[in-house]
């Protein structure tokens, strides 16, 4: 990869990183540091699932921009994904990151040759899955609330 490749990369991650601090209450700063404390633990875990997921990058490229070994990174990852089952809040929190990125996307997409088309197309489609996944759960949970 050349070093403007890797500077792309490494700006898309930046982005999601800026993005999720923003949405979580703390800074892109006390992501990347030892910061051990719960908000700024499941804000870098949020960051690294949303990296993941949304870039595709490795355990271990996600690690390098954290300062992470990769096992911490994908107890992240499968942390924010059993979060995303089990705490609402978390769900809104990634959703609503992801939704900034799906309109980024569409932009993009109608500048996009036909195999960028397509791959944006297949992201914007798993992101209208998981919401639709989201809003059942809520409705789920607002029967269940209902006297």
């Amino acid at each position: 990869m050349n070093a403007i490749a890797a500077n792309q990369f490494e700006s898309r991650m930046l982005q999601v990183a800026e993005r999720t601090a923003e949405a979580c209450g703390v800074t892109v700063e006390a992501m990347m540091s030892e910061a051990r404390n719960r908000e700024t633990s499941q804000a870098r875990h949020i960051a690294a699932y949303l990296i993941y997921r949304r870039l595709g990058k490795s355990s271990s490229q996600i690690g390098r921009f954290f300062g992470r070994d990769h096992t911490s990174i994908l107890h992240g990852i499968r942390k924010t994904e059993h979060a995303l089952r089990t705490q609402p809040d978390v769900a809104k929190v990634v959703q609503g990151i992801n939704a900034d990125f799906a309109l980024e996307d569409f932009e993009v997409l109608r500048e996009a040759g036909r195999a960028d088309r397509e791959r944006l197309i297949w992201r914007l489609e798993k992101l209208a899955d998981g919401i639709e996944r989201t809003l059942q759960q809520l409705r789920e949970e607002l029967c269940d609330e209902t006297p």
